[in-house]
């Protein structure tokens, strides 16, 4: 929870203060950090709702206000969704580390997935509205995990069809940087992890390969 607003930047209220201590240990890089990230994606929330940046001193001022009241919320908010995935991913990489007769193209592929949703910056690019799913995507991983040891040629086949999905996938991202539709695909492309490493966690919606495909298609008719 942040404990304090101290001081502002144009009018616009930034917190300052701690972690919620309820939340159990963590390093304090970690809370500095989603504090810092928590105010960076709030004011990005509501600058987007604005439809972007005022162009004029009434715009600038609504904003402002609007601010003032949505972005200490929103910073708590965020600050309380990241403090498990930061601590998730850890635990994670640490019982990939420890983990026996893994297969390395497995470990690769995990690592690589860990790396795509837990990273610096990784609330600004994931966006307040999509944290609150990082968390099902872990547990995705955690049960792959599980479940690895008597499926190891099912595990390999489901990896293939996402590699191959995902191949195209860059591709497309790479002709449409920053494109917001291209960057809702790459959340299908998780989705359709869980649904072929980890049903039991259930997917936000219906998934499949088809799907993204047809997605992909759509934005380069």
């Amino acid at each position: 929870m942040i404990t304090a607003v101290n001081s502002s930047r144009n009018g616009i209220p930034v917190a300052e203060g701690h972690a919620n201590p309820s939340l159990g240990p963590v390093q304090p890089d970690a809370c500095l950090g989603s504090e810092i990230a928590g105010v960076t994606a709030a004011l990005a929330a509501v600058l987007g709702d604005a439809g972007g940046p005022p162009v004029h001193a009434a715009g600038f001022a609504a904003l402002v206000r609007t601010a003032r009241e949505r972005v200490i919320p929103l910073t708590t908010e965020t600050v309380l969704a990241v403090h498990p995935v930061i601590g998730t991913s850890r635990a994670l990489q640490e019982r990939l580390t420890v983990m026996r007769g893994l297969p390395a193209d497995v470990g690769a592929d995990v690592r690589g997935q860990l790396a795509g949703l837990v990273h610096p910056g990784f609330v600004a690019d994931t966006g307040i509205r999509r944290l609150a799913g990082l968390p099902r995507y872990l547990r995705g991983i955690s049960h792959r995990l599980d479940r690895l040891g008597g499926n190891v040629e099912r595990d390999a086949l489901a990896m293939r069809r996402v590699h191959a999905v995902a191949a195209e996938y860059r591709q497309l991202a790479a002709q449409h940087p920053g494109d917001p539709a291209v960057a809702a695909i790459r959340w299908m492309l998780e989705e359709l992890r869980i649904s072929l490493f980890a049903q039991p966690v259930g997917t936000a919606g219906p998934v499949s390969e088809r799907r993204i495909y047809r997605a992909m298609d759509e934005l380069t008719a």
